[in-house]
């Protein structure tokens, strides 16, 4: 993997169904080894006794990580008592959260005929007081988990400012969407792209603001809404 170019990591799917701490321990010594970094699909249940990030801080802090570990789903951390200590030691390590709205509110706590009781988020406010760095995105789109959503992400923003209950828009949980910087370990060097909302306004963005523009090297383009750009 590690010969395989930049960029190369190793990921793992973390889960109460599938636990091995031996596994998981043989994860991260062969990523510190290959100095790799490291994709976790972790905790993506409602369950108190998960062990996924527990087992990782405490693992932190015996063994400090020296690459990037990226966490999404976490949703576990939602039900934990002991969630607090968990972030406390994660803040202090080379760790970034990604939350799911749009698949975690639709596939946690569900049970046929009754209505949910429980959002299955991960703890987006608490990584934000001891600075986790965080980021929203979209895991399952129009697939056999999801059938609805899309890959652009101010559908995912708009869905995180909801279900979140996050701040405003602009310009603080807009950073959930584009924050280069919490998928890297080292200094991120940024190119000078901007997309550009002209019908925006501070009090409706990012609702229904279907058109935009991409601002790349001095050339404007015209963006279809959901577009790719490139990381942008």
């Amino acid at each position: 993997m590690a010969l395989s170019g930049q960029g190369a990591l190793l990921g793992g799917f973390i889960h109460s169904s599938n636990w091995d701490a031996q596994a998981f321990e043989n994860l991260l010594q062969a990523a510190s080894q290959y100095q790799l970094d490291i994709d976790l699909h972790i905790d993506e249940e409602l369950n108190s006794s998960a062990q996924g990030m527990r087992w990782l801080a405490r693992y932190l802090q015996k063994s400090p990580f020296k690459g990037q570990i990226t966490c999404s789903h976490s949703c576990a951390l939602s039900l934990q008592d002991d969630a607090q200590q968990i972030l406390d030691v994660l803040a202090q390590q080379r760790v970034t959260l990604i939350a799911l709205p749009l698949t975690n509110l639709l596939l946690q706590d569900a049970v046929q005929g009754r209505t949910p009781r429980l959002r299955g988020l991960t703890l987006i406010k608490e990584a934000q007081a001891r600075g986790i760095p965080l980021l929203l995105g979209a895991d399952n789109v129009q697939d056999a988990f999801c059938p609805l959503g899309s890959y652009d992400p101010l559908d995912t923003l708009f869905s995180g400012l909801l279900s979140l209950q996050l701040g405003a828009a602009f310009d603080e949980a807009s950073a959930l969407i584009c924050q280069r910087s919490a998928l890297h370990a080292g200094a991120v060097q940024f190119s000078n792209d901007l997309v550009v909302f002209p019908d925006a306004d501070i009090t409706s963005w990012p609702l229904r603001q279907r058109q935009r523009y991409r601002l790349k090297n001095g050339v404007c383009y015209a963006l279809k809404a959901g577009e790719q750009t490139d990381g942008a």
